[in-house]
């Protein structure tokens, strides 16, 4: 029925700021700079090229309330799409 590409796109330093207080949280200790960089070449390799595929790109920096909002909207529009004959 639908299919639609979203990406979330966001600037790789605030990128690293988020990834590195969430390993904080985490206790990942010393191995924190191995496991970012792993998955920092597996976003580029597999991850980073969706983006030209995308539907919608959107910000990563946004708010969750902007997020939430657009979701919202996107899932009124699928509501009104189901209801039609």
């Amino acid at each position: 029925c639908f299919d639609i590409k979203f990406y979330v796109d966001i600037d790789e330093d605030i990128q690293k700021t988020r990834w590195y207080r969430r390993a904080k949280e985490r206790d990942l200790g010393e191995s924190a700079d191995r496991v970012y960089n792993n998955a920092l070449s597996k976003a580029k390799i597999y991850i980073r090229p969706s983006k030209s595929d995308a539907d919608f790109v959107l910000n990563g920096e946004a708010s969750i309330e902007c997020y939430q909002i657009f979701i919202e909207k996107v899932m009124n529009i699928v509501r009104e799409y189901m209801q039609m004959p």
